[in-house]
């Protein structure tokens, strides 16, 4: 465990925490007030600390549980889970205690262990769930169903995902609905509901502080349904669809999961079920099946690894009777048997999984977010794009007091409201944006690039400075204005005063040492177009990577664009060593390429210019810069038919050709 903020958006889970206010739809409340309560029990420990160790301890208490459920299973004795004969003795409790061990040490199970996010809760909850199905379906006392049914609703308050095992819960009710009549399914239906929505009528209350973060104030029944059902992201144009290369993600995240013990113990356990109790292996496949589906659909779902851990946790119960029947054919000493086989594979999960997975000395993301604020004006305006600037940048101010006077700005929720009522109390010095006007002016305009050119517009001042994530267009700033590079970010300036301060560089870190600590690639990275979401597998110290490295290109972008071809080139080529991916974008190789001919490095600027026109991606433009220069190169090495070969190409390319450099292209070529 760490005491510091991690990626993702762990940070809005510290700081909605600290200021006891809902998190994103649907709010997951169970989570926050029973972390809150922890926290404040635990008032003697680091807040941070504190909040890391209640994942800890519902991840502790999770795999306990799911031993307890192993030792159950192989307990039963009943038609519905019967999978043994005889009276069970010391080695259901060892093989029990083994698969809470090998639950446990799963990477991404443990990995929800040691951060602020709500799945470990979630695993304790579903834990729960199947422990109390298996008593319910042993002991068959009305009770135990009465159990199940409020922690089927408590599983969908602690994580919506929590409806990917649905038709497992569907078989587990219809099996056993003759014994509980019409009127107990009734009103155990009605006691599931009231577990999973009950805590949604706190919405109103949690959402009505006036703290720094917020994700919505719903307060009519509609608004709190919208919220609670998360339509924000399930209703967003392309959230659902098929993306091949998901699947083999998930079968990798699979794989870090089980490692070989738990495979071979669970294929072994599997065959088992199959030839003593089939139906009961039809009820885990109920569950992992569509389970696994529903995250490897969704593609905004940047986390789908942990909805995954709570897909297969039937799945341990079936690697509990692999063991179970590996230690049998032992005899007399099966249970050491059984004891070994779980420390082989705690061992090879520790070997594997533990330099990824510890936090005490981590500080990359909050490095990150020291990179984004530490060097900003007094009273700044940050416009955050992304969820690492906003989670980060909340989290820094809210829980560890740093920067203060800075505000930091989520321009998607620009234009909400709620939302910029709450930024005019949190400062009364702001303004409210004129939004109608700037929509009226740019009408083709994106909302958001209009929305913060508005916020913009209303605020920005010598004493108030802006800086931007993303930008608006050149045309959309505020009359008088330009933007600068500062670090990562682009400030805006009045025009004329465009000279940048080399404090935005001076990072903490410098891209090559964030290099050598990537992990395994444990996020996504979304892109977006109209109507269509695309996902890939992305190691999260990536985001402070392409941080750093972003700084530099705006830097070097900078320097060109004013002339000073000797710096630039110098910063495109750090560009390029820091992340060598970017030498597949054009926005990099080609002013690299250019401003290496201008100096006179005219080996480097044809190979880079060659490199560039076998880019699949390297638009038009970009490919008739690149042949008219290639074409001077040769003509001044006395290569003249080479030459006028690449002139040819570059009039050849379809593109829009400045008036000037094709009038000189046709004249060399005698035309």
């Amino acid at each position: 465990l760490g005491d510091r903020v991690y990626w993702q958006d762990s940070g809005f889970y510290l700081t909605c925490v600290k200021e006891c206010t809902a998190l994103y739809p649907p709010g997951f409340i169970l989570y926050l007030l029973l972390c809150k309560a922890w926290t404040l029990a635990l008032g003697f420990v680091d807040f941070t600390r504190a909040v890391h160790l209640f994942s800890a301890a519902c991840a502790a208490g999770a795999a306990g549980v799911m031993g307890l459920a192993a030792r159950d299973f192989l307990r039963a004795r009943t038609g519905v889970l019967k999978v043994h004969e005889g009276e069970p003795g010391a080695l259901e409790e060892a093989c029990g205690a083994g698969v809470g061990v090998l639950t446990a040490s799963g990477f991404t199970f443990w990995f929800a262990g040691t951060y602020a996010k709500g799945y470990a809760l979630l695993y304790l909850v579903l834990a729960l769930l199947l422990w109390r199905m298996i008593v319910a379906a042993e002991r068959r006392r009305p009770r135990d169903f009465t159990i199940v049914a409020v922690l089927i609703g408590l599983a969908w308050q602690a994580h919506p995902s929590a409806t990917g095992a649905g038709l497992a819960l569907l078989l587990f009710v219809g099996a056993h609905a003759k014994l509980l009549g019409w009127k107990g399914l009734a009103w155990r239906t009605g006691a599931a509901a009231a577990a999973a929505l009950g805590p949604a009528l706190l919405l109103p209350w949690l959402t009505s502080g006036d703290g720094g973060m917020g994700f919505g104030e719903p307060r009519s029944v509609g608004e709190i349904a919208r919220y609670v059902a998360g339509a924000t992201f399930t209703h967003r144009p392309g959230a659902f669809g098929f993306q091949a290369d998901r699947w083999g993600t998930a079968a990798m995240y699979f794989w870090e999961e089980f490692l070989g013990v738990g495979v071979v113990l669970l294929i072994a356990g599997a065959i088992r079920l199959w030839r003593a109790n089939p139906r009961a292996l039809g009820g885990a496949a109920l569950w992992a099946v569509p389970f696994t589906a529903l995250p490897t659909i969704f593609i905004l779902e940047g986390q789908q690894d942990h909805w995954y851990v709570a897909a297969w946790l039937p799945l341990q119960l079936l690697a509990g009777l692999g063991l179970h029947d590996l230690a049998r054919r032992a005899g007399t000493r099966a249970v050491p048997v059984a004891a070994g086989v779980a420390a082989l594979g705690l061992a090879w999960a520790a070997l594997a999984n533990r330099g990824d997975l510890d936090q005490r000395s981590y500080d990359l993301a909050e490095i990150y977010g020291r990179v984004l604020l530490e060097p900003l004006a007094k009273d700044a305006l940050v416009i955050a794009t992304s969820d690492e600037t906003s989670a980060i940048g909340h989290y820094l101010g809210s829980v560890r007091g740093a920067r203060p006077d800075v505000i930091v700005v989520r321009r998607g929720y620009l234009g909400a409201g709620w939302y910029d009522q709450r930024l005019l109390k949190r400062d009364p010095r702001l303004k409210a944006p004129d939004y109608a006007a700037m929509h009226a002016r740019f009408p083709r305009a994106t909302v958001a690039a209009a929305r913060t050119a508005a916020f913009a517009a209303a605020n920005v001042s010598p004493e108030r400075p802006v800086y931007f994530e993303r930008p608006p267009p050149f045309e959309m700033l505020p009359e008088g204005y330009d933007v600068v590079p500062a670090g990562p970010l682009l400030k805006l300036v009045p025009r004329g005063l465009g000279a940048v301060d080399s404090r935005y560089w001076a990072f903490p870190i410098e891209p090559e040492a964030v290099a050598a600590r990537v992990r395994r690639p444990r996020g996504q990275s979304i892109e977006e177009g109209p109507g269509w979401i695309r996902s890939k597998p992305q190691a999260y110290e990536r985001r402070l990577l392409l941080a750093l490295v972003r700084a530099k290109f705006l830097l070097a972008d900078w320097h060109y664009r004013r002339g000073e071809m000797g710096p630039a080139r110098e910063l495109f080529e750090a560009v390029l060593r820091a992340d060598p991916e970017t030498g597949a974008l054009e926005e990099v190789v080609l002013p690299l390429g250019l401003a290496s001919a201008r100096v006179g490095a005219h080996e480097r600027a044809e190979a880079v210019l060659k490199h560039l026109l076998n880019l699949p991606g390297a638009g038009p433009d970009s490919r008739i810069q690149a042949w008219a220069t290639l074409g001077d190169l040769a003509a001044r090495a006395g290569r003249n038919e080479e030459a006028r070969e690449c002139w040819r190409r570059a009039l050849a390319t379809p593109g829009q050709m400045d008036p000037g450099l094709r009038a000189t292209l046709n004249r060399r070529l005698g035309r």
